[in-house]
């Protein structure tokens, strides 16, 4: 579900409609539905722009991609935003800190001349495989 639009409504034990009254309407006319989930799991968020220090929990992967939305206009990427353009990965392993630039992924710019960030991916959503030690 993290590569699709999404929206999320916190039910409170009481029941809830899968329509558009109930939720916000992430995918216009597009079909949906509609999942429980009991215990969500924290998203990837972004820890640093370009250039800063990325602070995320040890041993998480922290991702390397796209600062801007891909379709709006002045509007942050979020992290399924990046992940789909180009982009790369790091352990953090016991450091407290990563910079946000190339340096800290192996040298390796997945967007030459475009505005990148960096995501904590605590739960290893990304893929352990996806990441550079």
């Amino acid at each position: 579900m993290i590569l699709f639009s999404t929206s999320n409504v916190q039910a409170n034990g009481q029941m809830l409609s899968c329509d558009d009254a109930a939720l916000t309407n992430p995918a216009g006319d597009a079909p949906k539905q509609c999942f429980c989930e009991p215990n969500p799991s924290p998203q990837p968020y972004s820890c640093a722009e370009h250039g800063g220090d990325c602070s995320c929990p040890k041993d998480s992967i922290v991702v390397y991609g796209a600062l801007n939305h891909p379709k709006k206009a002045g509007k942050l990427a979020k992290y399924k935003n990046a992940i789909h353009s180009h982009w790369t990965a790091a352990f953090m392993g016991n450091r407290d800190s990563i910079k946000c630039d190339s340096s800290s992924f192996g040298g390796v710019d997945p967007l030459p001349a475009a505005s990148k960030q960096c995501f904590c991916d605590e739960k290893k959503i990304t893929g352990v495989e996806a990441a550079q030690t």
